[in-house]
């Protein structure tokens, strides 16, 4: 992991002391989402050649094959044009490919290449042992535990945005 100052430890650890749960919520997903990206993007990047916005896409369009590109972006929570850059590397790289919508000639699907899957598949091995490295206190039934917890704040969240 990249070394941070003891100060900085400290003032991170004295500023979460201070934040009454369950506020600042937004504030402690985006920093632990921060330092586990920062950390492993460059571990992904030499280990299975992308980084983890292209990895996201990847493993987006491999879970939810034949989806269109806006809906791709939205949820890889890329902005337009970024995902439009992130596609077409996928693309030239040979691990994505883009076809027609047969119901909207302007709408173009994503399909998951053959050595695209393999990437995942590789991304997923190294996404496991990472999760290990990072949090090696956390038994695997915990783990899921954990998943299973934000994937309902993350569910509960988006119903009461639709709701308002």
């Amino acid at each position: 992991m990249a070394r941070m100052k003891k100060k900085e430890v400290d003032f991170l650890q004295q500023m979460l002391g201070q934040m009454d749960s369950p506020f600042y919520l937004s504030y402690r997903f985006i920093a632990l989402s921060e330092l586990v990206t920062r950390e492993n993007d460059a571990l992904y990047k030499n280990e299975v050649g992308l980084g983890i916005k292209e990895l996201r896409v990847l493993r987006l369009v491999h879970l939810n094959p034949g989806q269109p590109v806006f809906m791709i972006g939205r949820w890889s929570f890329a902005e337009k044009a970024m995902t439009s850059k992130l596609v077409g590397k996928l693309c030239e790289l040979g691990l994505l490919e883009r076809r027609i919508d047969g119901k909207d000639a302007r709408s173009l699907l994503l399909y998951v290449t053959p050595a695209g899957a393999e990437k995942v598949k590789a991304a997923d091995a190294a996404a496991h042992r990472l999760f290990a490295q990072h949090f090696p206190s956390m038994s695997p039934e915990r783990a899921a535990q954990l998943m299973g917890t934000l994937d309902e704040l993350i569910l509960e969240f988006v119903s009461s945005a639709t709701q308002a």
